[in-house]
């Protein structure tokens, strides 16, 4: 598992690998795949996706569409593997370790950036839509874009605030200078959306965890939050040009209101990979079927947070913050549609899934397929059989 975090951290183009890993092994065994609403909403984004690919002929955009495919990989893996609090709490933990040290390459990537031009690290990512400033830099780290870095960097936060509340007094002090580092890391990716969301969501795991240790460490990095969004912030620098994109989004809607204009077809129509904004970017590019399945998806996501937070299922409170976190943040931006960010996203959603079938007692359809079985008959195919 933690090879599989590493190679999901350390870059953008290598977190696909773990998912194609886990595609290939599907393939060698027997799977059971449950249609409820994520797996639904996944396949009908797929099909949604590749229909409007064909319709624009964006072949770019079929392609990509794809990415949907390794997603409903990561849903399967999760729901088959994360089956126990102690498998996902290994979990959390090894990815919050993990990410200490793209933490620390962002930290020392500021620092150098005071005395030599680090502009040039956005060219080692396909980021075509940002042009950093020698002046005002903001850290990528690992992540190829500081929006993206500041999305990763806040939900480790909160991951951490989760882990204070399960660890003995001497990891505390450990976590509480790792969380101290990835505040500092969130400060300098300059991201006000991701800090809005972190500070938010922090609130909501508070609120639900009724607990005054975590009031009190809460409080602690609010005043650390605080100082450092009046030393690096310019609060009102960027949301006037987000809402001409927004608009941009709008009329690209109503031309094409059913099939969009192809998940990656805004670039070419406003030079933006996407629209800020969840809603926008995906009634732009997948028409109103994809907005729908993507109302689907987050409204069947919050009722279940909402039930399993009711019956105060443990480590519900942090799913739910960290999925706030996602939403909030997903209102000025659309760090979902990245491949390190996405994972995080359909991860989670999958262990809230499995959460509702164990402890809500729900049930869905679903089918046993076995994989190997036609893999095998394949080769067993007689050379010239496929031709006759």
């Amino acid at each position: 598992m933690g090879n599989n975090l590493i190679l999901l951290i350390i870059s953008p183009v290598t977190a696909w690998i773990p998912l194609l890993r886990g595609g290939i092994k599907q393939w060698s065994e027997p799977i059971k795949i449950v249609f409820h609403p994520i797996i639904l909403g996944i396949i009908g984004l797929f099909f949604c996706s590749v229909a409007s690919a064909i319709y624009n002929q964006d072949w770019l955009s079929l392609m990509a569409s794809f990415a949907l495919i390794l997603y409903f990989i990561l849903v399967q893996w999760a729901e088959r593997e994360l089956t126990t609090f102690e498998k996902l709490h290994r979990v959390f933990r090894e990815c919050w370790l993990i990410s200490l040290i793209p933490a620390l390459l962002g930290i020392l990537e500021k620092l150098i950036s005071l005395n030599m031009d680090m502009t040039w690290l956005v060219k080692l990512f396909w980021n075509p839509t940002y042009f950093p400033t020698i002046g005002n830099y903001r850290i990528m780290s690992t992540f190829g874009n500081p929006n993206v870095a500041g999305d990763w960097f806040g939900l480790m936060s909160l991951l951490g605030f989760y882990l204070l509340e399960s660890c003995g007094y001497e990891k505390r002090k450990l976590i509480v200078v790792g969380n101290c580092l990835f505040l500092t890391a969130l400060l300098l990716t300059g991201s006000k959306g991701a800090m809005i969301s972190y500070l938010a969501s922090a609130v909501v795991f508070a609120v639900l965890k009724h607990s005054k240790k975590t009031w009190k460490f809460l409080l602690f990095f609010f005043a650390l939050s605080s100082m450092g969004i009046l030393s690096f912030f310019n609060l009102f620098e960027t949301y006037n040009t987000r809402a001409y994109i927004w608009e941009a989004c709008i009329k690209i809607f109503k031309e094409s209101p059913i099939f969009g204009c192809g998940i990656l077809g805004l670039y070419p129509k406003i030079h933006e990979v996407h629209g800020h904004n969840l809603f926008f970017s995906i009634a732009a590019t997948l028409g109103i079927v994809g907005l729908i399945l993507a109302f689907m998806i987050l409204g069947y996501l919050a009722k279940t947070l909402w039930k399993l937070n009711q019956n105060r299922i443990r480590m519900a409170p942090i799913l739910t913050s960290m999925m706030t976190f996602l939403w909030i943040h997903s209102m000025v931006d659309f760090t979902i549609l990245t491949p390190q960010v996405g994972t995080a996203f359909f991860a989670i959603a999958a262990v809230i899934t499995r959460f509702e079938r164990v402890f809500l007692d729900k049930e869905y359809f679903a089918i046993n397929i076995n994989l190997s079985q036609w893999n095998s008959a394949w080769h067993r195919i007689p050379n010239g059989a496929i031709k006759n």
